[in-house]
C-alpha cells in the first residue's frame, strides 16, 4: 500500500493533468483536484482563501487542513452539500470554516440546508 502523501491546494494553483498536488510550490486549485488524487491517509493543505466548490466526494480516508479558520474558507454557494463521505470513507477536517452548503431534509417545508453529509 502505497504511503501517505501531503498535498497542496492554493487559490493561484493549478489543476492541470500533471499537477498530483503534492509540490507545495506547484499546488492544485481546487479541493476537487486534490481529492481526485488523493490515496488513503493523505493530508490535503489549503492555503488561505475562500474555495468556491460543492458537492465534493470523499470515497477514502484523507484529512483536510485549512491555514485557519478565520483565513480558510469552504463555501458551496448553496449549490448542494459541500462533502459526501461515501464507502469506506473518512473524513477529519482542521482549521477551516465551512459555509453555504445546502441539502434537503424532505420532512421538512421549506427544506433545510446541511454543510456535510455523511
Amino acid at each position: 500500500e502505497p504511503l501517505a502523501v501531503a498535498r497542496y491546494v492554493a487559490p493561484a494553483g493549478s489543476d492541470g493533468a500533471g499537477n498530483s498536488c503534492a509540490n507545495p510550490a506547484a499546488p492544485c486549485a481546487t479541493l476537487t483536484h486534490a481529492l481526485s488524487r488523493a490515496l488513503p491517509g493523505d493530508t490535503i493543505h489549503l492555503a488561505s482563501g475562500t474555495y468556491h466548490e460543492a458537492g465534493l466526494r470523499v470515497a477514502q480516508a484523507v484529512a483536510i487542513a485549512g491555514d485557519g479558520a478565520a483565513t480558510t474558507r469552504l463555501d458551496g454557494q448553496g449549490r448542494g452539500p459541500l462533502l459526501t463521505v461515501t464507502g469506506g470513507g473518512t473524513l477529519t477536517l482542521d482549521g477551516l470554516t465551512l459555509s453555504g452548503g445546502s441539502g434537503r431534509r424532505y420532512w421538512t417545508t421549506p427544506p433545510i440546508g446541511a454543510a456535510a453529509y455523511t
